[in-house]
């Protein structure tokens, strides 16, 4: 008879192992659009080749443009969102 600890570890075990096809595919777009984060299963070291299999920049561009566009879209025009003051005169 397995005890519920003993359970839940199986079940994370099953599911992590699931997720592992899952990874690969987030590491195989990473390595291309978003190289700073590509690490889903790989660990980074110093000093590694960094985004040495881009040919061209063309994907990191449009990538940021894309992460620039949304964050423009979701954010209110006529919203303040910061404005300078001073504690103490």
């Amino acid at each position: 008879m397995t005890t519920r600890h003993e359970t839940l570890i199986d079940r994370g075990t099953q599911l992590f192992s699931e997720k592992s096809s899952l990874n690969s595919l987030h590491q195989e777009i990473a390595e291309h659009f978003y190289v700073e984060r590509a690490d889903f299963t790989v660990q980074r070291y110093l000093g590694r080749d960094f985004a040495s299999n881009l040919s061209t920049s063309y994907p990191l561009i449009v990538r940021r443009e894309m992460a620039n566009a949304i964050s423009s879209i979701l954010r209110p025009s006529e919203l303040n969102w910061f404005a300078a003051t001073v504690q103490d005169d």
